[in-house]
């Protein structure tokens, strides 16, 4: 899969582009790893609409989002950075719907 991307270098200077990677987490740690800060990352050409999932019905409920604004204050409580914080709790959570909106 192709993905579009906005960065910004370490140095603060904005940068655009495109990268080929087999999924977006792989783009997103591919980016990462050229010490990138990721602005927006989005999928080129995502095929046609009937192969597209149905995302009628996915959601994620408020009682999630309690649990997940209540996790992540703790978190930021004990000085853990943003970025690791919402990595860790996207792998604790059992919706897969909300943990790939966390990615």
């Amino acid at each position: 899969m192709e993905f579009k991307y906005l960065c910004r270098s370490k140095e603060g200077q904005v940068q655009r582009g495109s990268i080929d990677s087999p999924s977006r987490r792989e783009a997103i740690v591919a980016l990462q790893n050229k010490g990138l800060i990721i602005l927006e990352l989005a999928e080129v050409g995502g095929g046609s609409a009937l192969s597209q999932p149905i995302t009628l019905f996915r959601r994620v409920k408020p009682k999630e989002m309690v649990a997940f604004s209540r996790q992540l204050s703790t978190l930021f409580a004990a000085k853990i950075s943003l970025l690791e914080s919402l990595r860790a709790l996207a792998r604790q959570s059992s919706n897969k719907y909300f943990t790939e909106v966390l990615f």
